[in-house]
């Protein structure tokens, strides 16, 4: 892990504006840039947790959520137990967030709907809730999980 010094900080604002610029500048898609953060993230948990066990990811909605269903097919393609708990109906996502979902269950991904409480046993929690467009506070399912 790098140390706190070596480590690029952004604001929201700067982190939607490397977006935009990759996908409207660069040509790279929505879900293209969603999976190579998925990736990244999948190698990360791999490298630091080899033995968690189960894995959850939180999903919620938006691209933040779309990024936690990359993760959680690429783990188990890469042949660990992963569950996602859904804090969010994954049929009402947009975009590349709904790719995301779709594609993580058309993998046979375990889907579950969140019910106020987390899974006994999970070795690793994955927080993909909430992303860079949250503007106001956290209350309900959101803030019991968090």
């Amino acid at each position: 892990m790098p140390e706190i010094d070596d480590m690029l900080l952004y604001t929201a604002a700067q982190v939607r504006e490397l977006d935009r610029r990759a996908i409207e500048d660069a040509g790279i898609a929505g879900y293209e840039l969603m999976c190579r953060a998925g990736v990244a993230l999948c190698e990360q948990v791999n490298k630091e947790w080899p033995d968690a066990g189960q894995v959850c990811v939180l999903c919620g909605p938006g691209n933040n959520g779309g990024d936690g269903y990359v993760v959680a097919r690429l783990l188990r393609e890469a042949g660990r137990t992963v569950g996602v708990l859904a804090l969010t109906d994954p049929g009402a996502l947009r975009g590349a967030a709904r790719q995301a979902a779709d594609d993580y269950r058309a993998g046979g991904g375990n889907l579950e709907d969140y019910q106020g409480h987390l899974p006994v046993g999970a070795g690793l929690l994955i927080d993909a809730l909430l992303g860079t467009g949250l503007d106001r506070p956290v209350e309900g399912r959101f803030e019991q999980a968090i």
